[in-house]
């Protein structure tokens, strides 16, 4: 019984769509009986109809518990149990709203009539006599099950947009914040409501502002359908779902987002696919939304207060005017709004000419010449200031902002590196960052590769760089766009190694030239044993797959002296220079004749 429960803990209640036409695949059978073998049995018989999600209960004090926590389509209930009957549970069943339409075919040895008669008046929805006829019992059981899916659908479900109505996603929500609870997990709510929604109903008429939801609903699906990657840290097992729950309002769960922020991307993100146009039946038809969002466990700890707050904050938008978005919070709402700011700022930061590139060496382990340098991009912003990549970057990226800031970082790159080898430093390499974004961007090829030409750089001057989690996201389709790059005459490069799956396995794979061990294994390499080894098989392993090893974060003579007696090519840190200028790095160059020196 423990490990019935145990998976059914982890699973979601199926909806009424999933069930096949004979209600067995999808349905999930809950049984209580205090003889297992009978259980057991009445499994076996299932099974072999095609039925497969089983809940089995063999002590009656818990069953009750069981059904509240698991929520079954239907439950087999045994009537002759030790301590609690099957009339008593049936009895505090249909005591509970919740409970009390769950349909229960209950199980009984007795013939009599009365007692099948008491059953009956007490709200079971039929019986079965002991022992149990294999084919009754699957008769039974699909009559149950077709008739609970029809009136789930009429209980359950809009009319118009056919999403969960108000009721169904009290229970999802309630089904979630309970498995919140459990994983220490953060969720929110977001309640959109369409502004002049009633105006379109009463001037063009009930079956356009019926369409316009049906429009609108879609549009929102196809939001949220990809916004489950928002959701940080490990997988989460629900994901994002829309419901109708009044007039104009649709509500969004947004389960497992660790983040605040993704649920204000989200928010964006619907609002401006509900301002689109829409054209329906020759007229066009604009609509704008508020939005309200409450998260749990900072806002409510159950789903109709969660709700309520989301209604809350959607009416505080509504005081705003239109296209805002709200959260329930004060404190979420300051932190939305600086990071709403900084975007828009962002959006700004190439015409404004506020984004540069810095560039820090990297030095040849053996030789003490510096053989190339990394570009890394700076924002410098008059009202934020000096901004760090840690903080706009991963903004630029969720935003779609990485894409034009990123073609500028190559062609910048370029421009520079092609400035250098006309100024004499002609075998400086260049390394860039790029995004797994950029990666899958259609027009990312033809932009480096104009980049490459109106410069006259010859590829192999040019590194990309990708983060090691990045390329494992989806190793064969990032096999085949590394490929793509590498046939340019561009070098590979995988930053941040060790912090991923910390594996030399998959790099046999792909088609990848440099390996940069992480910053996290270089600290103190020379008196922490654990990162001293690690750093030493890497490098060793790595030259024996034929990749140059560069190791990251040195900053100081003892870590060099370590690496000088490992298979490590290159290194970069501090110990040699900050991140500087373009102009700031010929003049150091020039001054040190290209070599690290040591003080």
């Amino acid at each position: 019984m423990a490990d019935n429960l145990a998976a059914a803990a982890h699973e979601p209640p199926a909806p009424v769509e999933a069930f096949s036409p004979d209600g067995s695949s999808g349905a999930r059978i809950m049984m209580a009986d205090d003889e297992q073998i009978m259980m057991d049995l009445v499994q076996l018989f299932l099974e072999e109809a095609g039925y497969s999600e089983f809940i089995k209960v063999d002590q009656p004090d818990r069953v009750l518990e069981v059904v509240r926590e698991e929520r079954p389509d239907v439950l087999l209930l045994d009537l002759v149990m030790p301590g609690i009957s099957g009339f008593d549970i049936l009895e505090e069943m249909r005591r509970d709203e919740r409970l009390k339409h769950l349909p229960v075919i209950v199980l009984t040895a007795s013939a009599e009539a009365e007692t099948k008669l008491q059953a009956l008046e007490l709200g079971a929805t039929d019986f079965l006599s002991k022992p149990v006829d294999p084919s009754e019992l699957k008769l039974r059981l699909r009559n149950t099950l077709e008739a609970k899916a029809y009136q789930d659908q009429l209980a359950y479900y809009d009319g118009i947009t056919g999403l969960p109505n108000r009721r169904l996603f009290i229970e999802e929500l309630d089904w979630a914040i309970k498995l919140a609870r459990r994983h220490e997990h953060k969720l929110s709510v977001a309640q959109a409501g369409l502004l002049g929604f009633s105006n379109i109903d009463s001037t063009l008429g009930p079956e356009v502002g019926n369409q316009v939801l049906v429009a609108v609903a879609e549009r929102i699906q196809s939001v949220i359908r990809n916004s489950d990657k928002l959701a940080g840290g490990e997988d989460w097992i629900l994901e994002t779902s829309l419901s109708y729950v009044s007039a104009g309002q649709f509500s969004i769960m947004l389960p497992g987002m660790h983040t605040e922020e993704s649920a204000s991307i989200v928010a964006r993100r619907v609002a401006e696919v509900i301002a689109q146009p829409l054209h329906i039946e020759g007229e066009e038809v604009v609509l704008d939304s508020n939005i309200g969002i409450a998260t749990y466990p900072g806002d409510a700890q159950n789903a109709e207060e969660l709700l309520r707050c989301a209604s809350g904050a959607l009416q505080q938008a509504g005081r705003k005017g239109s296209g805002h978005y709200q959260f329930y919070s004060s404190e979420l709402n300051e932190r939305s709004r600086r990071r709403l700011s900084m975007e828009n700022q962002l959006r700004h930061a190439l015409e404004r000419d506020e984004l540069v590139l810095h560039y820090q060496p990297k030095v040849d382990v053996a030789s003490d010449r510096i053989y190339g340098v990394e570009a890394l991009l700076r924002w410098q912003n008059a009202e934020l200031g000096m901004v760090s990549p840690d903080e706009f970057i991963p903004l630029a990226e969720e935003s779609g902002l990485i894409l034009p800031i990123g073609r500028w970082v190559i062609e910048e790159a370029c421009r520079q590196s092609a400035a250098w080898r006309e100024q004499g430093l002609k075998d400086l390499q260049m390394a860039v960052n790029v995004s797994a974004l950029q990666m899958d961007d259609v027009m990312f090829f033809k932009e480096l590769q104009r980049s490459l030409k109106n410069n006259a750089l010859e590829p192999e001057f040019l590194t990309v760089e990708l983060t090691e989690s990045q390329i494992i996201d989806s190793v064969r389709e990032n096999t085949r766009l590394l490929a793509k790059v590498r046939s340019f005459g561009c070098r590979i490069s995988i930053d941040d190694f060790g912090t991923g799956y910390s594996s030399l396995s998959y790099l046999k794979q792909l088609p990848v030239d440099e390996l940069k061990i992480d910053r996290s294994f270089t600290e103190n390499v020379h008196a922490d044993s654990q990162n001293a080894a690690i750093v030493t098989a890497v490098s060793s392993m790595a030259s024996g797959l034929g990749l140059s090893v560069v190791c990251e974060g040195v900053e100081d003579e003892e870590t060099l002296a370590f690496l000088k007696r490992t298979d490590c090519d290159l290194w970069q840190g501090y110990l040699c220079s900050r991140p500087v200028n373009g102009a700031q790095l010929y003049s150091n160059y020039l001054e040190n004749e290209g070599r690290y020196l040591p003080d």
